[in-house]
């Protein structure tokens, strides 16, 4: 099981700006992480 804070996903370049100032989106899973699951919003 991973456990990961926000901190964490800024350092690994996680945290993507989709409009500067506005919006980010975040890469909870990526497959670097070796896990076979992918979660997205419905």
């Amino acid at each position: 099981m991973l456990f990961r804070n926000l901190t964490e996903f800024e350092a690994q370049g996680g945290v993507i700006a989709i409009s500067p100032g506005k919006s980010s989106a975040v890469r909870l899973l990526t497959r670097s992480d070796g896990v076979a699951l992918a979660v997205r919003p419905a």
